[in-house]
């Protein structure tokens, strides 16, 4: 039940457990109403969003608008440079 990463899960459960063919995380999943959308297709969903859920999963609260609009800033530039080549 441990809610950090643990490095070599498998392995170390193996070494004890031969036979061991899945872990489940409940700790490190997505709950709530997040979770539809975090389970969903990333590929359909802006940068900017997906940054913020991404944010939201890592910090445990969503970002204010100060920093919502440096990454919306960020990602304005991003897109200028790739134009320009």
């Amino acid at each position: 039940m441990d809610p950090h990463p643990v490095l070599d899960a498998m392995g170390r459960l193996r070494s004890v457990y031969p036979n061991t063919m899945h872990i489940e995380r409940p700790g490190l999943e997505p709950q709530g109403a997040d979770s539809a959308r975090a389970a969903g297709d990333h590929l359909k969903v802006g940068l900017a969003e997906l940054f913020g859920q991404f944010f939201k999963q890592r910090r445990g609260h969503g970002m204010d608008e100060a920093r919502s609009d440096l990454v919306a800033e960020v990602l304005k530039d991003m897109r200028r440079r790739e134009r320009e080549g």
